[in-house]
């Protein structure tokens, strides 16, 4: 599906963009490849989510992915379209779990 990783970002980055523009929706389809992206760019992420949630939704998982990859606090609201008080609280909490 891609060819090298450099490939791989450019894709994820024009579908983001997009998607935070207005002019595409990410479907169910698109999480799961935005998310295997990201697990194949950043292999152990995943370990590390699993190492400091207990228990992870699907919800919280999209915003850590998000926010793996430097989206901003709006970026994520636009993506997910959930409130901006939800994001912020999710973000904090992934913040302070990640001691940034």
């Amino acid at each position: 599906y891609f060819k090298d990783d450099k490939d791989l970002k450019n894709k994820i980055v024009k579908k983001l963009k997009d998607t935070s523009k207005g002019k595409a929706h990410l479907s169910d389809e698109d999480w799961k490849e935005l998310l295997a992206a990201i697990d194949k760019l950043y292999p152990e992420f995943i370990y590390e989510l699993q190492a400091k949630f207990k228990k992870i939704n699907e919800p919280m998982l999209r915003v850590c992915y998000l926010w793996k990859i430097k989206c901003t606090n709006p970026e994520i609201v636009k993506l997910t379209g959930y409130p901006p008080q939800t994001i912020w609280d999710r973000v904090k909490k992934i913040k302070e779990l990640f001691n940034e």
